[in-house]
């Protein structure tokens, strides 16, 4: 096997005689690291986006808004809630360890391994390293080999403005069986659920834990009782966002059968009006690379050959590697399409006529990354949504509840496991350390077997 990156051994080294040192237990180690991380963003944001152009060819506000606004507020809001994160937390104690004080003492895991995908390449590299450095963990980063501009330019400004004890990005080109050959003390991946496995079974080799942040095939259903123009106009945004490729993108529509031909005509002036000729826009993302594209047109192609569906949109231009917005109308289950997680800018369309019964169905199958619902009856919305099971969701919207650093981002089963964003990424990168610090001033006698043989049903009075 070929070694990519030679220094990686040494550097776990130095990392480990680092955090042994001391230093990151202390909060103004972590601020720093915090502030010099909002200092590269900021002072490399053009060279961030423009890489972000170059390998997806996002638009400078939809990059903008979507991987380095979000950098900003997970270091904003790290760095001024990190002294009461880093804080030791009084409990109570029991009965059982009177007198005593009970507390909770945060500490780093120690290396931490972030893995992150080529879809946001930005936001899911470093939203995870500012839960990591706000823990004063040392971290080994990896970044995407597909999304290559954005990689290879993270890597240098990483470089340049972290000593390697600290962080180390490695080689992009480095694959996941030489990058975990070594022992960490927290793995975090972000990808497909594929190479999640591999990735949970080199960690096994170390009793390493694992967050692994993974996709599904996200559905969104549209009740009869939605405002189904705004429904429609809320859908196509978030399905089409980078063209498609985001892990809690909408795989699929069910539309209830009362309001499918409203839905599909909302849909369509929606597409009208915002995706015209998307494949020669500049600021409409491409698939990230030839591969994907292919997969992605024998899905299209097959719904073309089937003459009991329909297909609008899915222009596609091979040179620039786009494919404008695809609605697959009368959609069913069987179609390869829903086989499993689409991944691009392909929407299958299904209808259905019963809740109940998409209830049970939703029960059955793998629990995705996320769910969303479109009712103006609450109560049946939060019924539903309350009785599946998905990684996270949204009642009348999509998406947005990543956006909110309060909420635990995170999947469930075969769409990941572990939560991030906020204070949850710190808790994700600690170690809760139980203390009992108890009196000498008192020994009462119960713990004792002389004491406690005799006196047995005062015992349990006072511990039952």
């Amino acid at each position: 096997m070929e070694n990519h990156d030679s220094k990686l051994q040494k550097t776990i080294d130095s990392q480990r005689k680092f955090q042994r040192s001391g230093v990151p237990l202390e909060k103004d180690f972590r601020r720093s690291a915090l502030k010099t991380l909002r200092f590269m963003v900021s002072e490399n944001e053009d060279k961030l986006i423009q890489a972000l152009n170059d390998d997806l060819s996002k638009s400078e506000s939809e990059a903008f808004i979507t991987e380095i606004s979000i950098v900003y507020q997970e270091i904003d809001y790290a760095l001024k809630n990190l002294n009461k994160w880093m804080a030791p937390r009084k409990v109570p104690p029991t009965s059982a360890n009177i007198p005593s004080k009970n507390y909770i003492l945060p500490e780093p895991y120690g290396i931490v391994a972030i893995l992150s995908p080529w879809n946001y390449p930005v936001n899911l590299a470093l939203t995870p390293l500012v839960g990591a450095l706000a823990a004063g963990n040392s971290v080994i980063l990896k970044t995407s080999r597909s999304s290559v501009q954005t990689s290879e330019l993270l890597r240098d400004l990483i470089t340049k403005y972290f000593p390697a004890e600290v962080v180390y990005a490695v080689d992009p080109a480095i694959d996941y069986d030489e990058l975990l050959e070594p022992r960490y003390d927290y793995i975090f991946f972000t990808g497909s659920t594929e190479a999640a496995r591999n990735v949970m079974a080199k960690a096994a080799k170390h009793l390493t834990p694992v967050s692994l942040e993974l996709g599904g095939q996200c559905p969104c259903i549209v009740d009869s009782k939605a405002n189904v123009k705004l429904a429609a106009k809320r859908i196509m945004w978030g399905k089409f966002l980078n063209a498609g490729q985001t892990c809690i993108s909408i795989n699929h529509v069910w539309v209830h059968k009362s309001v499918e031909k409203d839905f599909v005509n909302a849909m369509l002036n929606e597409m009208l009006e915002n995706y015209r000729n998307a494949v020669n826009d500049s600021d409409y993302p491409k698939i990230i690379s030839e591969k994907h594209f292919d997969r992605l047109s024998d899905l299209l192609d097959d719904c073309l050959t089937n003459k009991d569906r329909l297909v609008i949109g899915g222009s596609r231009n091979k040179e620039n590697q786009k494919i404008s917005p695809s609605l697959i109308i009368h959609a069913d289950l069987s179609d390869k399409v829903m086989e499993r997680e689409i991944f691009g800018p392909i929407l299958p369309i299904l209808s259905f006529d019963d809740l109940n019964k998409l209830q049970k169905y939703m029960l059955k199958i793998e629990k995705p990354l996320a769910c969303y619902f479109f009712s103006e009856d609450i109560n049946k919305a939060n019924s539903f949504m309350n009785s599946v099971s998905y990684g996270g969701g949204c009642i009348n919207d999509v998406l947005m509840h990543v956006s909110n650093h309060h909420l635990p981002f995170g999947g469930i089963g075969n769409s990941g496991m572990g939560e991030y964003h906020g204070k949850y990424s710190f808790d994700t990168f600690t170690h809760f350390k139980p203390v009992v610090s108890t009196s000498t001033l008192v020994d009462l006698p119960f713990r004792y077997p002389r004491f406690a043989n005799k006196n047995l049903p005062l015992i349990r009075k006072l511990l039952k």
